[in-house]
């Protein structure tokens, strides 16, 4: 436990001494809300669902590039080869990473919060804000996954782009900036197939205070163990390839 402990606090260190990470990715979901959905914002139900929709598109961010990047420096950095070399389970490092990514997720949708409570009618309860913030949290982990596959499968200068690309693609056509309806005819039935989506239907529907969908829930999870494992499988041929 002492381990996980040394590797999270260097994580969150590391995290903090990048402001660049912390102004692109926590402040710029408030931003973005600030400017686009305040103005949408105009009832309390509407207000309430964007603020779901935005800090889920907050910290689907956060924690997918923290992965997507990190993983992708990481191969060609000699310092996280000895780190590999130690006898401690590859596990450890990986909570850390996940643990420090879901604190500045939480930090970032906080944010988002914040800003719609002062640019819109969004009054959520403390109840619900409650439930929601774990949901978002937890939700967030098969993107952690999609960042490592991201980062394990091409090379650190295609990384960047290739993350904007997924993430900007699957925020907009998982409904994360604009009601899943109000998409492009063209778009509706391809949004029913994006993980975003199904992330953000659990998010609405803790916002509106109605029972989970279940079909989309199952997607999540599904989602989450294909991700993980074929993050775990593409993280053994780098390091087969690393170290034989």
């Amino acid at each position: 436990m002492k381990i996980f402990w040394v590797h999270l606090s260097a994580q969150l260190k590391e995290l903090i001494r990048q402001w660049d990470f912390v102004l692109l990715t926590v402040i710029f979901p408030s931003l973005f809300y600030f400017l686009f959905a305040a103005p949408e914002a105009n009832t309390k139900v509407i207000a309430n669902f964007l603020v779901g929709s935005f800090a889920a598109f907050a910290v689907f961010g956060v924690v997918f590039f923290q992965f997507a990047i990190a993983s992708s420096q990481e191969k060609s950095n000699a310092w996280t080869g000895y780190v590999r070399t130690l006898p401690v389970s590859g596990f450890i490092p990986l909570a850390a990473r996940i643990v420090s990514c879901l604190l500045f997720g939480g930090l970032s949708a906080v944010a988002v919060s914040l800003v719609a409570i002062k640019t819109s009618p969004a009054d959520l309860e403390v109840k619900t804000y409650m439930t929601l913030l774990p949901v978002l949290l937890l939700g967030a982990i098969p993107f952690g996954f999609l960042g490592l596959i991201v980062g394990y499968a091409v090379n650190p200068r295609a990384a960047m782009p290739l993350a904007n690309l997924i993430y900007l693609l699957s925020s907009f056509l998982g409904g994360l900036w604009r009601p899943p309806e109000l998409l492009p005819e063209s778009f509706k039935e391809i949004s029913k197939f994006i993980p975003t989506r199904h992330y953000g239907e659990i998010v609405w529907a803790v916002i509106e205070k109605r029972a989970w969908p279940m079909g989309y829930f199952a997607a999540l999870v599904f989602e989450g163990v294909l991700f993980g494992m074929l993050a775990v499988w593409l993280y053994q041929m780098e390091s087969k390839s690393r170290y034989s």
